[in-house]
């Protein structure tokens, strides 16, 4: 702890330090335990369902959630015992662990807007059908460029390494480069652009969802005060209603879960980077606390959405 507030000038006192990296261990390690018992029996419990497009994509949520509650490991290890390395200190698991943690988080985020967009489209036009062999194909492409996107540094000759205030192995485009702008744009385009461009969707999503309840409910009113309308056809009304009802609701919980795990560590991220390219900004804040608090919130955020998935599906 002392290393850490001699070196990168932490404000805060060394025991505030040491208690907090206590709690985050902890934190991590309940996600850990509770992220692998949740993912684990989610996993079998698509698995042994009968299989469909949607039930696809739970299980890829839940296979990327299990990685990440695996990763979460080494971390708490290294917040535990004073941020030293552990299997970070190993080149080869540094980088492994850098890779997987990029990929994981970034591919995560994706299948939930898949999810949100599917279901929706199931909502809004029962009648239409879905490509699956389109949507397979988006999610490997996209796995496609989130690996290209890890794997980045290795064709620039440079490695993960453990970074102590982050407590993980990171890599950063300052390594190979001294020019602000091409920073900003590099991290942009590999950070920002993967966790923010998935809101829209997403958001849009939980909106249509609702519109499409709430004109099911006004049509089934309508059937009701018709004369026409027979006992049967009501019963199937409503338990359409109902369906749409609980995919909606669904839908809605993780969208809010998404905001509330992923907007605040975009937002930090977004300041940091306008500060970096603007030195009237750069005397505002310190760039290492803001890195600290993104690292934190990044972690944690990821970290307890992976729990907090298998508990909506």
């Amino acid at each position: 702890s002392s290393g850490i507030n001699a070196e990168y000038g932490h404000p805060m006192p060394l025991w505030v330090i040491r208690h907090l990296d206590i709690f985050y261990g902890l934190t991590a390690l309940y996600i850990v335990l509770f992220g692998l018992i949740c993912n684990l029996a989610t996993l079998v419990f698509f698995i042994k369902a009968k299989q469909d497009l949607v039930k696809r994509i739970y299980i890829l949520i839940a296979t990327t959630d299990l990685i990440i509650c695996i990763l979460m490991l080494p971390i708490a290890v290294s917040y535990l015992d004073y941020r030293n390395a552990h299997i970070f200190s190993v080149k080869i698991l540094c980088n492994l662990h850098g890779f997987l943690w990029n990929v994981s988080s970034r591919l995560s985020v994706y299948l939930v807007m898949i999810i949100s967009i599917t279901r929706t489209i199931y909502l809004v036009l029962p009648f239409n059908t879905i490509s699956q062999r389109k949507i397979y194909a988006s999610v490997a492409i996209y796995t496609l460029i989130q690996l290209a996107q890890a794997s980045l540094p290795f064709s620039m000759k440079i490695e993960y390494y453990y970074n102590q205030l982050n407590t993980r192995c990171i890599w950063t485009i300052n390594d190979v480069t001294t020019s602000r702008h091409l920073v900003l744009i590099g991290h942009v385009f590999l950070v920002i652009i993967p966790l923010i461009v998935p809101v829209i969707p997403i958001t849009c999503s939980a909106v249509m969802s609702v519109y499409a309840l709430l004109k099911s409910i006004r049509m089934s009113s309508v059937g009701k005060n018709s004369k026409d309308s027979s006992g049967s056809s009501l019963h199937m009304n409503q338990q359409v209603i109902a369906d749409k009802r609980q995919v909606t609701v669904t839908i809605i919980v993780m969208t809010i879960v998404y905001i509330v795990f992923n907007i605040p560590p975009i937002i930090t991220l977004i300041m940091y980077e306008v500060g970096y390219i603007d030195p009237r900004i750069n005397d505002l804040f310190r760039f290492d606390e803001f890195s600290y608090y993104n690292n934190f919130q990044e972690i944690y955020c990821v970290g307890l959405n992976a729990i907090v998935n298998p508990i909506i599906y």
